[in-house]
């Protein structure tokens, strides 16, 4: 009695087709998931800009924003001048010199009821979009916003946070 015969060869080709085809499926979905992350616009947090933004110091190219209630902000970002943020009344263009932005971070940092070790939690973020080209910064004690670099260097980015990042408690009343 032969292979064929017995019905073995054809089993083995039919295993064959399957492993050959999820291989294949694999191998799709893998490219359509680095297609879209490869085109993705992040945060990527940075001490350096966290500092750069609490001494005030105005980076030359970029137009700042405030995000978040006049009196008391939530988050600040500077795009680089060779993009655009998207119309929104989440975000307001402000003029900033050194003193100017030294105290809008104080008051962006600042969150009442924090805990005394938590109350100033460094959040500056470099802002990365496809390509890894650094299209403007990020400050805030609040969890990141939602960005996207939409065509014709185009940044939409969504509202400011108010929600603290994991691990990060506030006092109660009464709490010592």
């Amino acid at each position: 009695m032969d292979l064929q015969q017995s019905g073995r060869v054809g089993a083995f080709e039919g295993r064959f087709f399957n492993r050959f085809f999820v291989f294949f499926i694999f191998i799709i979905i893998s490219a359509i998931l680095l297609a879209c992350v490869g085109n993705m616009t992040y945060f990527k947090q940075s001490r350096e800009i966290s500092s750069t933004f609490e001494k005030g110091e105005v980076l030359a190219d970029h137009r700042y924003y405030a995000g978040g209630l006049a009196y008391k902000p939530n988050a600040v970002i500077a795009i680089h001048n060779d993009y655009t943020l998207e119309s929104s009344d989440s975000w307001k263009e402000i003029s900033v010199n050194q003193e100017s932005l030294a105290s809008l971070i104080k008051k962006v940092g600042f969150v009442a009821g924090a805990e005394e070790k938590t109350m100033r939690i460094p959040n500056g973020a470099k802002i990365i979009a496809p390509g890894n080209v650094q299209i403007g910064v990020w400050y805030s004690v609040y969890e990141y916003s939602t960005v996207r670099l939409l065509d014709g260097n185009l940044v939409a980015m969504s509202a400011p946070s108010s929600r603290l990042p994991t691990g990060v408690g506030l006092s109660r009343r009464g709490d010592n």
